[in-house]
């Protein structure tokens, strides 16, 4: 990743491994991210329902993302969306 000299770019992606669900917040940027607030137009639930997701301290705040990083945290299983 070169640093291209413009702003971090950060995205929220969903990645499925082994019958799981992860939530990612992902630096794909050559340059650090700084406070980074992760915002969803909708709530939604995980951990069978019993946790509304978007309101994660994970989301609330993130003082530092290094380039190339990623920040990834369980969701549900499979069996729960599917």
């Amino acid at each position: 990743m070169a640093d291209t000299g413009s702003d971090p770019e950060v995205i929220v992606d969903f990645e499925f491994e082994r019958g799981l669900l992860f939530v990612l917040v992902r630096n794909v940027s050559g340059r650090p991210a700084l406070d980074v607030k992760v915002e969803f137009d909708k709530p939604f639930t995980g951990l069978g329902g019993s946790r509304e997701m978007n309101g994660l301290a994970l989301f609330a705040r993130i003082r530092f993302l290094a380039p190339g990083r990623e920040i990834r945290t369980f969701l549900d299983s499979s069996a729960a969306y599917f």
